[in-house]
């Protein structure tokens, strides 16, 4: 690890990058992997920020489609708290957004994006865990101290929510990024074909508050 320190602030910036192995020593035991590893990127210390490879070819289109991110409630002009929502593509086909995504798909398709594949399909910095409550309210004070040590339980999610609390962060987030999807192909050609894409959440099995638990629950934190 790398880290960075800034004097006037007295702040450290840096990376730890581990398995989740580190989380659940008995992760996919017995199970078929897909991939040999996934990388997890954590900026402070109750933080959390996914490296993860995506294969399925709709839920990669999905993802590239919806490249928005949250924008503060101040420059927005809105009321402070507000999840504030604004599309922030970094390609420039000067195509509709339906017309980019299947051309996607087809390119995604042809190429592959499994292990096999010609493609590999990185999300960065897909969200974080364990500073904020679904509210947006802080929920616990950024610990000060920092070192290398018991990965596994200062960023276990359990010591921030309780299985039921972390699965309506999950079900927010499917809602909003159909909802999100559908407005962006709203009206446009070939809406119709893309039904698979923009309901590609939906499709997604989501784990019990059991599963959770029996999976982070491995460090008993709850």
């Amino acid at each position: 690890m790398q880290c960075t320190k800034y004097e006037k602030s007295g702040t450290t910036n840096g990376r730890f990058i581990f398995l989740f192995s580190e989380l659940n020593p008995d992760w996919g035991s017995g199970r078929e992997k897909w991939l040999k590893t996934e990388a997890l990127s954590f900026k402070k210390y109750d933080v959390l920020e996914p490296i993860f490879r995506v294969v399925d070819q709709k839920m990669a289109v999905a993802l590239d489609s919806g490249c928005e991110s949250i924008i503060t409630s101040a420059i927005a002009a809105r009321k402070p708290g507000t999840r504030v929502r604004s599309y922030a593509a970094t390609d420039f086909m000067a195509r509709e957004q339906s017309e980019q995504a299947l051309l996607k798909l087809k390119m995604y398709n042809d190429m592959g994006l499994d292990t096999d594949g010609k493609l590999v399909f990185f999300i960065n910095n897909a969200g974080f865990v364990g500073e904020y409550d679904i509210d947006g309210k802080q929920i616990k004070k950024l610990d000060k101290k920092h070192d290398m040590t018991d990965f596994g339980k200062r960023f276990n999610p359990l010591n921030y929510y309780t299985p039921k609390r972390y699965l309506e962060f999950v079900k927010r987030d499917i809602k909003e990024r159909t909802e999100f999807l559908e407005d962006l192909f709203k009206g446009q050609e070939g809406e119709e074909k893309l039904k698979d894409i923009i309901y590609v959440w939906k499709k997604c099995k989501i784990p019990s508050e059991k599963e959770i638990k029996d999976f982070y629950g491995y460090w008993s934190v709850v």
